[in-house]
């Protein structure tokens, strides 16, 4: 169990908070420029390029590749075994910055732009791709496909708060993927309903952040008296990585629905983005989470 305390806090809870931002083609570092599309949509995009698009996006979410399509056998494996993008995203969006084709109809093609996937959970990832196919007859046959990941700059969070005689978690009994984590913490999320104002207990809270991250980027919780800000109390946070999917926790012995509150405490979730965003490394909440208010 976690047992390190932050501090002893009077709460009224709100249990969804409040999202900053959400991930857009604009947000994505090292994406295609908005100024230069060849095509902002899978729908604009030219058929041909369109198809290897979806059917690439396929391949990576570990779904079935059309049958207009054809992977060569090395494309297929290296699509197979790449971990840019995990079983189970879909393909939601995607456009093109560069298209080209000569007009003959057996001569080499390629595509270059920009995926965005989702899963079931809410999370997205994104990855900037390259490809080059010929077309034979009506089917594309793909020869060749790179990809680069690419990190949004304003990642979404979820944050469950849990009795922590239900989220008992310890180094042995940790949930192995972020999935596994979520599920286990959202169905001992209490609900807020069923709170007794003024009843104190340890609780854990957990922050998932739902966008994935570049390894030299930072998600953080603080713990501060104004929503402004990036600074607070963290010295007690811990964190835990899911291959660049992070999830924040923090414990405390909290009141919770106290009808006299004295303070106002927020709790934070910072992104600090990494090497991927050049110069501009600057600190920032992306969600914050109304745990007491002024009355």
């Amino acid at each position: 169990m976690i047992t390190k305390r932050i501090c002893k806090m009077t709460i009224l809870l709100i249990v969804l908070g409040m999202m900053m931002g959400c991930s857009t083609a604009n947000q994505m570092m090292g994406g295609t420029s908005s100024q230069a599309l060849v095509a902002d949509s899978l729908e604009a995009m030219p058929p041909d390029a369109a198809m290897v698009t979806r059917a690439i996006g396929n391949r990576l979410g570990g779904y079935t590749v059309p049958a207009n399509v054809r992977l060569n056998s090395t494309v297929k494996k290296s699509l197979g075994t790449n971990n840019v993008v995990e079983p189970g995203f879909k393909l939601q969006s995607a456009c093109l910055g560069q298209y080209v084709n000569t007009g003959s109809a057996t001569a080499a093609r390629s595509a270059e732009g920009r995926m965005e996937f989702q899963d079931g959970l809410g999370r997205r990832t994104a990855v900037a791709f390259e490809t080059g196919y010929t077309m034979q007859e009506d089917q594309a046959v793909v020869a060749s496909v790179r990809l680069r990941p690419l990190f949004d700059t304003v990642p979404e969070t979820v944050c469950f708060v849990v009795p922590a005689k239900a989220a008992a978690l310890n180094k042995d009994n940790m949930p192995k993927s972020f999935s596994a984590f979520y599920q286990y913490m959202g169905e001992r999320a209490i609900d807020p309903k069923t709170v007794v104002p003024g009843k104190q207990d340890d609780y854990v809270m957990a922050v998932f952040f739902l966008n994935q991250m570049s390894p030299s980027a930072k998600a953080s919780l603080v713990i501060s008296s104004s929503p402004d800000g990036d600074q607070g109390y963290a010295d007690d946070s811990r964190y835990v990585d899911y291959n660049g999917w992070r999830v924040g926790l923090m414990a405390g012995r909290l009141v919770l629905k106290n009808p006299s509150p004295d303070s106002s405490i927020y709790l934070k979730a910072i992104y600090t983005p990494g090497k991927e965003a050049g110069f501009f490394k600057a600190a920032k909440p992306v969600g914050i989470y109304s745990l007491a208010l002024k009355q």
